[in-house]
């Protein structure tokens, strides 16, 4: 399917992920060890770990559609939500006109005129089969993205967006990474997101930061810190040492791999075949010597011989080729500029967040608890607070045997006594997304000796976005919280 561009390979990894049975995979790694064909020692727990975490860092389609209709509508389009599809009475011209695009289309297919039903969620559409499941590699969704990349940018660009946390405030930066090879084609190419705060200290974050930030439409520029956007220069050296001569040394590493396996099997298997077309090149002219007529034979293998010579040299010169490598100047396309709550102003009816504020301390003391308690129930627990992941902690049951049984995405949030607690909305997508397995470890008098631990199982279906519960930030007051 992907040779022959019916599916992108991404929807058939993507499929791939979705089949994966935990206990599958333990048996048929247990057959393949009965039948000697494993090592001494598998490693489930790794290979249970691998599936969850493509699985976590799959993208959502909650953010897919949220992305897809606000572009939607920033071109003109316009859409009418209907129970669990939206239907798209016409789509602008600006989108269609790629049709008349010979390789778009041919990649993607043609982009229609108007979509009766359509659904961003995978589940949806195979339990209703007159939906179109719009994914990565879809028409509609490709003619947005290829429409956003063309709009134009620069570093002057920027969004600003709020910490309801207050633990940032600077600028995320994004860059264009390029490396380029001998041919001066692209080898590699990445964005990078670069915090740096009013302080001017630099750090590297994952973009996926953003989803716990909230985007703020209406700002004044008297919010902005002074001169937050003027310092751009400071970073391009940062960026060059710190983003882009890693990048480097990746590809490097991945080229290397790849010239080993074409000098390993291209360059042998094709001086194997001269070889072969030197050996019979000299028993024709043996025959010719002894009166045959080898004229015919001698002249194909000649040309056999040149056109493997020619091929050869054409490989060492890619491989060469391909193995200088050297960075491009990094691109700024944008930036994000980041502003704590407490330096906005705020309706009556916003969520107040005084008592919401970041404490390092009482943060720690929260994780501590909610660590000794997964460890004390048998769970393995691992600490990925600061992997942007909608959880701060994943926790893993396995039976006796070595068999995964159950997981846990833990999200914890810790006050220093008693109160409402917030969850971004990046939190709020993943407790949608893996409903049962999602898990609120609150801890409530954090600042004390006696912190109490309150566990929530599946906040999406116990709570509802309501006249409590904000989306700017899910703020779920205490008084929800005693209801449980």
């Amino acid at each position: 399917d992907a040779i022959t561009g019916q599916r992108r390979i991404e929807e058939i990894y993507e499929d791939y992920i979705d089949a994966i049975n935990e206990h599958e995979v333990k048996g048929t790694l247990d057959r393949i060890f009965m039948t000697s064909l494993a090592t001494r020692h598998i490693d489930y727990s790794g290979l249970i770990k691998e599936r969850h975490e493509a699985d976590e860092n799959r993208l959502m389609p909650e953010y897919i559609e949220d992305y897809f209709l606000m572009a939607f509508e920033k071109f003109g389009g316009s859409f009418e939500k209907l129970d669990s599809y939206y239907r798209i009475n016409s789509v602008p011209f600006e989108l269609r006109r790629l049709n008349d695009d010979y390789s778009f289309k041919s990649r993607y297919g043609k982009v229609s005129h108007n979509y009766a039903r359509i659904t961003f969620d995978k589940e949806v559409a195979k339990s209703h089969t007159a939906y179109e499941y719009v994914a990565p590699g879809h028409p509609l969704l490709e003619a947005v993205n290829q429409r956003v990349l063309d709009e134009p940018t620069s570093s002057e660009c920027f969004a600003v967006f709020v910490d309801e946390a207050d633990s940032r405030e600077g600028v995320i930066w994004f860059i264009i990474g390029e490396v380029r090879d001998g041919r001066e084609e692209v080898a590699g190419r990445r964005i990078f997101s670069l915090y740096q705060s009013t302080g001017g200290d630099m750090q590297i974050v994952n973009p996926s930061i953003l989803w716990d930030l909230s985007p703020l439409d209406n700002y004044s520029s008297n919010n902005l810190p002074e001169d937050i956007l003027d310092r751009k220069e400071e970073i391009e050296d940062y960026a060059v040492t710190n983003l882009l001569f890693p990048y480097l040394s990746e590809i490097q590493e991945k080229r290397r791999r790849e010239a080993a396996i074409k000098e390993k099997y291209g360059l042998r298997s094709l001086e194997y075949l001269l070889q072969e077309s030197n050996d019979r090149l000299l028993h024709y002219y043996e025959e010719a010597r002894l009166g045959k007529d080898m004229s015919m034979p001698i002249l194909n293998e000649e040309r056999r011989k040149e056109d493997l010579e020619r091929k050869i040299a054409e490989l060492k010169d890619e491989i060469r080729f391909e193995s200088n490598l050297t960075v491009s100047n990094p691109e700024m396309i944008g930036a994000a500029v980041v502003i704590p709550s407490n330096k906005i102003r705020v309706s009556d009816k916003a969520i107040t967040t005084s008592d919401m504020h970041h404490d390092k301390r009482i943060e720690e003391t929260g994780m501590k608890v909610a660590i000794e308690f997964e460890q004390k129930n048998g769970w393995m627990v691992e600490d990925v607070h600061t992997e942007n992941l909608g959880f701060d902690l994943r926790s893993v049951m396995f039976d006796e045997d070595g068999s995964f049984k159950d997981i846990r995405y833990i999200e914890v949030k810790a006050r220093a006594r008693e109160g409402g607690i917030r969850l971004s909305a990046n939190e709020w997508k993943k407790a949608k997304r893996f409903k049962d397995q999602y898990w609120l470890y609150i801890v409530q008098d954090a600042g004390t000796d006696s912190p109490k631990l309150t566990r929530i199982q599946n906040p999406y279906q116990r709570f509802k976005i309501d006249e409590d519960i904000y989306a700017t930030g899910y703020i779920i007051p205490f008084e929800r919280l005693g209801e449980l």
